[in-house]
């Protein structure tokens, strides 16, 4: 026999106004996570070389520490090898993608904690990773900006497309496929931890806390509905501010083809991302139907060793 009393009570809006704090709170979180997108963003947009410092040193003793390409400080300009004539300006200092992580790794998951105390912890933890990552994912991706473009210029010199990739399209497609890629990895990496977190936090105990309304399912099904929140997250940062800006100062030069270039990367890495998840998940089930048909040869087996 079932004990009702153990159950938790049934959600009501009127008996229980816990829940409506709890959102009125996230909603809050939500507030104080898009303020500080724009403000850094309006920030970045008018900072220099040296306002940068705290971001762009990093990133230019990692890339010095992957590759071996000793950088050097240049003031009111970046970081830069004389050599190969390769520069880490302002513009490339990743504040941008930083941004495009922090959203990832705040808007997805702000309203699926359990309380509004862990969520505004989840904010300062977000920026910090997202810094941290940014750094890792921006130092990959100018070791590639140096060494790819040579050997892509020679594979597509051979192909119709060859006259289309310049050196700046192949910079945009080899930073685009980087980051993009990264920023896939971070949410499925932070949609795995959060999954992992509700798993140990979901006993009977505080079963009944959080808001149905207010919580969504860490399941999904389907490539683009599972990762609809980066690229949400990715376009709206890379393309949607850029195309508003446009509209406001009537300005479309170049816009148009950088526009298709980066949709076009995307769509291939997010589809290689669905390949990859349709086998995991195909290798998945049938290790899984092996093992659930193994006792079963295992008892015919014993059966027919009786029988004879």
């Amino acid at each position: 026999m079932i004990d009702r009393k153990t159950l938790p009570a049934p959600y009501c809006p009127a008996k229980n106004p816990k829940p409506q704090a709890h959102c009125r709170g996230i909603y809050l979180l939500y507030f104080i996570s898009a303020s500080l997108i724009i403000a850094i963003k309006y920030w970045y947009a008018r900072a220099d070389s040296s306002d940068l410092e705290w971001i762009l040193l990093p990133t230019a003793r990692w890339a010095e520490f992957l590759s071996g390409i000793p950088f050097e400080r240049a003031p009111q300009i970046g970081y830069v090898n004389h050599s190969l004539r390769f520069i880490i300006a302002p513009s490339c200092s990743g504040v941008q993608f930083m941004i495009i992580a922090f959203a990832a790794l705040c808007f997805p998951f702000l309203h699926k904690t359990e309380s509004v105390k862990k969520g505004f912890c989840l904010i300062p933890s977000a920026l910090a990773a997202a810094f941290l990552y940014t750094v890792a994912a921006n130092g990959f991706r100018i070791v590639l900006s140096i060494c790819l473009p040579p050997l892509l210029m020679d594979i597509l010199r051979k192909t119709p497309c060859g006259n289309y990739f310049s050196a700046e399209r192949l910079h945009t497609l080899i930073g685009t496929a980087v980051y993009f890629t990264a920023l896939l990895l971070l949410y499925r990496g932070a949609e795995i931890l959060f999954r992992i977190a509700r798993r140990k936090a979901d006993t009977p105990k505080d079963s009944g806390r959080l808001l149905p309304g207010c919580t969504a399912g860490m399941r999904q099904t389907g490539l683009f509905r599972r990762y609809l929140p980066p690229v949400l997250c990715y376009f709206s940062v890379t393309l949607g501010i850029p195309f508003l800006c446009r509209i406001y100062r009537n300005n479309w030069t170049h816009f148009p083809d950088y526009a298709a270039l980066v949709t076009a990367i995307c769509l291939t890495v997010l589809l290689c991302f669905g390949l990859s998840d349709a086998i995991r998940r195909r290798m998945g089930s049938r290790f899984r139907e092996g093992r659930n048909q193994a006792p079963h040869r295992y008892i015919h087996q014993e059966t027919d060793t009786h029988e004879n």
